[in-house]
């Protein structure tokens, strides 16, 4: 994955790229690559015999408008999600392809070895430790990776049931995303934009149909328009600043509480969902540099939430006051540059 550029830059408005030989100095080899990977809330971790400068990395990712999908390859390391770290993730899936190598994965006191070929699907709300081991004879191990926000899955699709799930690369349904993708990244270049986008929502519906098939749920069409669920959610989104009551949910879409209630059984209740969408809205509002002026309460407020409510659900989810959070994401976003923010303008456009 040797590149011509020598920083992660914009090789299109939808290409980003970059390799650990373009920095000179080890300490900022390991940095650059702490900022690429702070997109999914993971801190790599150097092997106690591995000496800094012996660090190497490469990275590409594509924008297909519905999902960012590239490649990444890897000196052996470790790579950690903890509970704090949490904070820093995008309201994202991540779907990870072992190309080469081996990953062992341990996540919530199961421990899975995955081989080449394997898929690996991620929750980035919650914790998983990973530990990267090269191949016999490579210097580094590659992975295909694959983010879809929260707000693409299917309603009937509990992302978070899913995490830390694996599909053998003899699975048929493995194949079948494993050629996907691979096709994607293989003919990019060979597309104009209008191509990109729709191959995008295509490869956008064979993940979701596959996901929905391992958590043997029925997949729902998002885009069918007669779905109420989907209709009541999207007016939930579209109003997370103003007070939204179950009696005005009732009259809008002609529901009794008992419906409505049963409606949202699969995601938690209607209070539970509501209050989710507007804590991740204020979780986004706080990684945004372009927000870095706002208080917290002017955030509470964006967000329909008081002030109190939202310190309580930041502490309870990542053991730490918000005002700290805040402080150590807009640093670590800040010391990411463009690049970083790059990224993260990707992300939150999908």
């Amino acid at each position: 994955m040797a590149h011509s550029d020598n920083r992660m830059t914009q090789n299109n408005t939808k290409t980003l790229k970059d390799r650990s030989q373009r920095y000179s100095l080890p300490v900022q080899r390991f940095e650059k690559l702490q900022t690429i990977l702070r997109c999914s809330a993971l801190s790599p971790q150097l092997r106690d015999n591995m000496p800094p400068e012996a660090l190497e990395w490469s990275a590409y990712a594509h924008y297909f408008g519905k999902l960012i999908t590239g490649m990444m390859a890897l000196s052996p390391m470790r790579l950690n999600r903890s509970l704090e770290q949490r904070f820093s993730a995008p309201d994202h899936a991540l779907i990870i392809i072992v190309v080469s190598g081996m990953v062992v994965c341990r996540c919530y006191g199961n421990t899975t070895s995955l081989l080449p070929g394997d898929v690996l699907i991620q929750d980035l709300s919650q914790p998983i430790d990973l530990d990267i081991i090269l191949p016999p004879d490579r210097e580094q191990a590659e992975f295909q990776f694959i983010f879809i926000p929260r707000s693409s899955l299917d309603f009937n699709i509990d992302i978070g049931s899913l995490h830390g799930h694996s599909l053998t690369a003899a699975s048929p349904l493995n194949r079948l995303l494993r050629q996907n993708f691979s096709s994607m990244l293989e003919l990019f270049d060979a597309m104009n934009d209008e191509e990109i986008m729709t191959i995008g929502k295509s490869g956008l519906s064979v993940l979701l149909n596959i996901l929905g098939l391992v958590s043997g749920k029925e997949v729902l069409n998002l885009i069918e328009k007669g779905s109420t669920l989907e209709k009541i959610c999207l007016y939930i989104e579209a109003n997370l600043a103003t007070p939204i009551s179950i009696d005005e949910l009732c009259r809008k879409f002609a529901l009794s509480r008992t419906s409505l209630y049963r409606l949202f059984e699969p995601l938690g209740g209607v209070a539970t969902h509501i209050r989710n969408r507007r804590l991740a809205m204020a979780a986004r509002m706080f990684r945004t540099p372009s927000m870095a002026h706002l208080t917290i309460a002017a955030i509470a407020r964006r967000c329909g939430l008081e002030v109190h409510v939202l310190r309580h659900h930041f502490t309870t989810l990542y053991g730490t006051s918000l005002r700290g959070l805040r402080k150590k994401m807009l640093d670590g976003t800040a010391s990411g540059g463009n690049d970083q923010s790059e990224l993260m303008n990707w992300m939150s456009r999908l």
